[in-house]
């Protein structure tokens, strides 16, 4: 049993992996429903790569309890970034797609967290150190997404 914050994310995240590839099928359906631009153009394998390549990578920071601090957008995701740029797609748009990702982790890794720690305190402490640090993770991938996105969409207005 996780006898700190960081051994119960750990934990968490390890329950987890087996179903990660379920997780991204209820996001992609998620962002099929809530916000369909973002699809216009894509496939559903495409878009089920790209938050697998989130959710792997925030699964993979959880486990080994890497700093967030680091972590970068994956290719995927710039790339597909200038693409809706390309299409005339709005940024708000493309940060709700984010927004709507960093719910469906926090509440999964919540999830986890209460389900492995009977500790108020031990879940308290785990529920506000994967909330900042979710905040950041989405924040630091959000920030490269749009400049790859502005980057795009000055190159076409010029």
């Amino acid at each position: 049993m996780a006898t700190n914050a960081d051994a119960c994310l750990s934990s968490a995240a390890r329950g987890l992996r087996p179903r990660e590839e379920k997780l991204v099928d209820v996001l992609v359906e998620r962002f099929r429903m809530e916000v369909p631009a973002l699809w216009e153009g894509e496939d559903t394998a495409s878009v089920a790569f790209l938050l697998s390549e989130h959710v792997t990578r925030w699964l993979d920071i959880l486990e080994r309890g890497l700093d967030v601090t680091g972590v970068g957008a994956p290719p995927v995701a710039v790339e597909r970034a200038r693409r809706f740029a390309q299409r005339g797609g709005q940024m708000s748009e493309l940060l709700h797609g984010y927004r709507l990702g960093l719910a469906g982790i926090l509440q999964w890794t919540l999830e986890g967290v209460v389900r492995g720690a009977k500790d108020p305190e031990l879940i308290s402490a785990a529920a506000v150190k994967v909330s900042v640090m979710g905040f950041e993770f989405n924040d630091r991938i959000a920030k490269q997404v749009v400049a790859a996105y502005q980057e795009e969409r000055q190159r076409l207005l010029q």
